[in-house]
């Protein structure tokens, strides 16, 4: 139910929601768009993290993240505006301008469909299949998206101000701020994904056993034992090497899927290392096109 006695939000009058013929309803251009035009400013309640899990899933669907832990969405389903019906896409042309400001990021046409890219506000929301059937669609849409660097890229200017500043915190700058010993911590993370990995190094049993041996001396870390390397499935295009090294009472792990050149690892040492050579001997070795990192500490 929408309410239309009042109203919270605003939608520029170049703009309408209606039926999308396939996922109920969804906001389209009805006249030309320029670039930078303002197009949606929600409104509504703002709502804890903790508050936003006590809400039912219909409800939480109409939420958008606005900082860590704070997010804005109608008070009930009574109350859901016609501002919340802009769709979900992997090419949108919709972008942030602040916490709640919609902005047109090119041109826009009568007739197209506004939207917006999850990934630009959202760190918190459940991993769902997308499908937007543009020929950017990610097919799986993450919460981790936003660290994607074609992202990055391609929506700079675009992001949430809580997900920009988040961005800014480089993994060398966050190497520098870690303080193991006077924190307490008992443990240092690095989980790194690389993406458009050399097609042949990955795929080599002997490349990434010589990648595990060299990057557990360049971080200064006993290996215990040999690598463990195992290739599953029976048709190498969609299967792949998965890695398992014991380090220091912990471990180095890895997954290479053939499917999509990419590599997922792991390290995680109880004694301090630089997460800074982790990155970018990985990326070397494997001739990455791209990366995410998070790095942290166990407590």
């Amino acid at each position: 139910m929408l309410r239309t006695a009042t109203s919270s939000s605003y939608i520029s009058p170049l703009a309408e929601v209606r039926a999308t013929g396939n996922i109920g309803r969804g906001m389209f251009a009805k006249e030309h768009i320029s670039k930078d035009t303002v197009v949606v400013v929600r409104g509504g309640k703002i709502y804890s993290g903790a508050e936003r899990e006590e809400a039912s899933d219909d409800l939480r669907s109409y939420m958008i993240q606005v900082d860590e832990d704070l997010f804005m969405g109608p008070e009930s389903l009574d109350a859901v505006e016609e501002a919340e019906f802009v769709n979900h896409s992997c090419d949108p042309n919709l972008g942030f301008r602040g916490q709640v400001t919609l902005v047109a990021m090119r041109d826009i046409m009568p007739g197209e469909e506004l939207t917006v890219d999850y990934a630009m506000s959202e760190a918190r929301q459940q991993n769902f299949a997308c499908e937007c059937g543009s020929r950017q669609c990610r097919s799986i849409v993450r919460e981790t998206d936003y660290l994607l660097p074609e992202l990055q890229k391609r929506y700079d200017g675009y992001f949430s101000p809580y997900l920009a500043k988040k961005m800014d915190l480089k993994p060398q700058d966050l190497a520098k701020s870690l303080a193991f010993e006077e924190t307490g911590a008992w443990g240092l993370v690095t989980a790194l994904d690389l993406s458009d990995c050399d097609h042949d190094i990955m795929r080599d049993r002997d490349a990434i056993y010589a990648y595990t041996v060299e990057l557990c001396k360049r971080i200064g870390v006993n290996r215990f034992g040999e690598p463990i390397i195992v290739h599953f499935g029976a048709d190498e295009r969609v299967a792949g090497y998965s890695l398992v090294q014991l380090i220091e009472t912990s471990l180095v792990s890895g997954h290479f899927a053939n499917l999509t050149n990419r590599i997922y690892l792991d390290i995680f040492s109880c004694a301090h290392y630089d997460p800074t050579e982790v990155i970018e001997f990985s990326k070397n070795f494997f001739k990455a096109g791209g990366h995410n990192a998070k790095v942290y500490l166990r407590h």
